[in-house]
């Protein structure tokens, strides 16, 4: 944090989210606040609520459907203090909740929406890692008429055809069974992501180990030696890495 701000010129302060009278101090001069610490389903809500108090906008960058779920719940402090409360600026879910209103306005009474993604030439940043560990004691959620449904890691897969090349795809729990929800209205909702045999055999024994998975110290544990990897994909593997989207749509009598 602090060798990009003096790469910037930028000013910078050390805040500690429970210390709620200093970030309620600092946050009375601020008009936005772009939260980038995860996993944010520890760290959002201190923030949010001091942004209420403050009446500063709030932004942040998760994928966690958890934490849009608990920031939809302050919806209406956050109107009341004349704020904007905006989670998951970042490519969760952006693209996909663009690509989930489209679709919708095709089939207007859509009944249900699947949404996929997979990534050519990249690898995960060390941030959206941590969280997969975060959750990896949880099974696979999907939504199911409005209400969240767990089936087990692994379980649920399909080949999709992501235009130029069709991929084994397997289901997640990826934040837009909740913001497609709130944006759509659709009340039953899968995502997928690209993955390959490997993976899909690491997901199903994660499913088998959840209950040691679900421990705090080994929780902590993994996450430790993930901090000791680099922070994330280096310039030159973002530049030369390619996402694809892929959704579908369907009503009593079309599928698009």
């Amino acid at each position: 944090m602090f060798e990009m701000a003096d790469k910037f010129g930028l000013d910078y302060q050390d805040l500690q989210l429970h210390d709620e009278n200093k970030l309620l101090s600092t946050l009375v001069s601020v008009k936005i606040v772009i939260h980038c610490a995860g996993p944010f389903i520890h760290t959002c809500e201190a923030m949010v609520r001091a942004c209420i108090r403050s009446k500063t906008h709030y932004i942040d960058i998760t994928g966690e459907y958890n934490v849009f779920d608990l920031i939809q719940s302050y919806s209406g402090d956050a109107r009341e203090a004349g704020i904007m409360l905006l989670p998951g600026a970042g490519f969760d879910v952006v693209p996909s909740d663009c690509l989930a209103s489209q679709l919708k306005d095709l089939i207007p009474d859509s009944k249900s929406l699947e949404l996929a993604f997979t990534t050519k030439g990249g690898r995960l940043s060390r941030g959206t890692a941590k969280t997969m560990i975060e959750n990896s004691d949880r099974g696979h959620l999907v939504r199911v008429d409005g209400q969240l449904m767990e089936h087990p890691l692994g379980k649920l897969t399909k080949e999709i055809d992501y235009g130029s090349f069709k991929q084994l795809s397997v289901g997640i729990s990826w934040g837009d069974i909740s913001t497609a929800y709130f944006s759509t209205g659709i009340e039953n909702i899968t995502v997928f992501t690209g993955t390959d045999g490997k993976q899909l055999k690491s997901l199903k024994m994660a499913h088998r180990l959840r209950g040691l998975l679900g421990l705090g110290f080994i929780k902590r544990f993994i996450q430790k030696q993930i901090d000791k990897k680099p922070a994330g994909p280096s310039e030159k593997s973002r530049k030369r890495s390619e996402t694809f989207l892929w959704g579908q749509v369907t009503n009593a009598s079309r599928i698009i």
